[in-house]
C-alpha cells in the first residue's frame, strides 16, 4: 500500500491529489515531503468570499507540515494558486488544510493540541520535534474554534472565584458556567467588585458580603 492511499483515506481533499511522495534525507530526524497538486479541470476558492473563480498565476511552492507518521516529519509541498476574483480582486486562494500564513496543517494544529491536554507544552514540542511556539498556537486555535461553537443553552447559573496567580496580591478572577462547568471567562487583575461576563450580554456586579448578582447594562457599552 503507498502513502498517498492512506493519506487519501484519511485525509482526502476535494479538489486535490497526492502527487508523489519523496525522501529527504538532509534533515534530522528524515522528512516526508507530499507533493499536492489541484485536480484536472478544478477551479481554485478565492480566500475572501469561498467562491470559485478564475486562476491568474501561480505562487512558489509552500509547505505545510502534517501530522509525523512513524516518528517522521511529514510536510505537504503546494503552489498556491493566485485567482482573479470579481468581488475581491486579485487574492490567493483558499486551501481546506490551511489558514492564512500558518505553516502547520490545521490537523496537525489539532494533533498538538489534543496532546497538549496530556502533557505540558514543553514536553509535547520536544517529542514531536517542533517548537513551544507552535504548541502554544496550536492550543489557541483550539480554544478560538470552541469559543466560537460552544453551547449555552443549558447554562443557569454563573461561579465566580479568584485564585492567586502570582506572588504577592495578584489574583485572577474565573467565571465558570454552572451546569454543565465550563469556563466562561478569566480576567487578571479584575476588581473583586465588578467582573464583565458574556452571558446574554450582560454586565455582573458583586456585592455585598454573600456576593449577589446583579444585571447592570449591556456588556461593552
Amino acid at each position: 500500500m503507498q502513502l498517498q492511499v492512506i493519506l487519501n483515506h484519511v485525509e482526502h481533499y476535494k479538489g486535490f491529489v497526492y502527487k508523489r511522495v519523496r525522501w529527504d534525507k538532509t534533515t534530522s530526524p528524515w522528512t516526508l515531503r507530499v507533493q499536492v497538486v489541484p485536480r484536472a479541470n478544478s477551479h481554485a476558492e478565492c480566500s475572501g468570499c469561498r467562491k470559485k473563480c478564475a486562476g491568474y498565476d501561480r505562487l512558489p511552492e509552500r509547505e505545510f507540515e502534517f501530522v509525523p507518521l512513524w516518528g517522521l516529519a511529514v510536510f505537504l509541498v503546494y503552489a498556491m494558486r493566485r485567482v482573479e476574483c470579481p468581488r475581491c480582486g486579485i487574492c490567493v486562494e483558499h486551501v481546506p488544510w490551511g489558514d492564512g500564513k500558518c505553516r502547520q496543517t490545521k490537523s496537525y494544529r489539532w494533533f498538538l493540541a489534543r496532546w497538549a491536554k496530556r502533557l505540558p507544552w514543553l514536553e509535547v514540542a520536544r517529542i514531536f520535534h517542533t517548537s513551544w511556539d507552535t504548541v502554544y498556537r496550536s492550543v489557541r486555535h483550539a480554544v478560538a474554534w470552541g469559543l466560537v461553537h460552544r453551547d449555552e443553552s443549558g447554562v443557569e447559573a454563573i461561579g465566580i472565584d479568584e485564585i492567586q496567580c502570582q506572588r504577592g496580591q495578584r489574583y485572577l478572577t474565573l467565571g465558570t458556567c454552572l451546569p454543565p462547568p465550563g469556563l466562561t471567562r478569566t480576567s487578571p487583575d479584575q476588581c473583586p467588585a465588578r467582573f464583565s461576563c458574556e452571558m446574554d450580554g450582560s454586565c455582573v456586579e458583586l456585592g455585598g458580603p454573600v456576593f449577589q448578582a446583579k444585571i447592570l447594562e449591556p456588556a461593552g457599552r
